[in-house]
């Protein structure tokens, strides 16, 4: 029996098929949005890690989901922030190898088209194969620059800068 000769029949499995698919993909109004890492070092030396949750007044709400705990903290107390951001290397490996491979294939398609045999090995095969290569490490390099962690020294800081701090870490929190 061949169920592709029936078209009534492959178009209801089909149908079946997308509507299991489109009721198992997550919505992306439903999913929350996460405030971000940080590690806030206190004035006595001890560190607080866990997620940002709301910046109150002078007051930072930090969730520690290793031991399930929430803490308020002054930010009198806090003698530095660490605002941990998301690792970029890969997005930034793949955007440098597709940015590579497209730049490369031009060259490569330009200078063939001026050749007689278009699979002869030229230099601009080379560089065709080469400049993907050192765009994926330098577009690694850079995501990696972009996802390092933003540092900021709260003690010895006038009250201005401490609210521009404030409003810097209101936008990196979950509420």
């Amino acid at each position: 029996m061949n169920i592709f000769k029936n078209k009534h029949y492959t178009m209801a499995v089909g149908g079946i098929i997308l509507i299991i698919f489109f009721i198992h993909i997550p919505l992306q109004a439903v999913r929350e949005r996460r405030g971000s890492t940080v590690v806030v070092t206190m004035t006595d030396g001890s560190k607080i890690k866990g997620e940002l949750l709301a910046v109150k007044g002078h007051d930072l709400i930090i969730h520690d989901k290793s031991i399930d705990r929430g803490f308020t903290v002054n930010i009198e107390q806090v003698s530095e922030i660490r605002l941990k951001k998301r690792s970029l290397v890969v997005l930034g490996m793949v955007n440098g190898l597709t940015a590579g491979a497209l730049v490369g294939f031009g060259i490569y398609a330009s200078q063939s088209a001026r050749t007689n045999d278009p699979c002869q090995l030229t230099p601009y095969a080379l560089m065709g194969l080469i400049i993907p290569c050192v765009t994926t490490v330098i577009g690694g390099g850079v995501g990696a620059i972009l996802s390092l962690s933003k540092k900021m020294s709260i003690e010895r800081q006038s009250p201005a800068d401490i609210e521009a701090s404030l409003r810097y870490l209101q936008k990196h929190a979950r509420y």
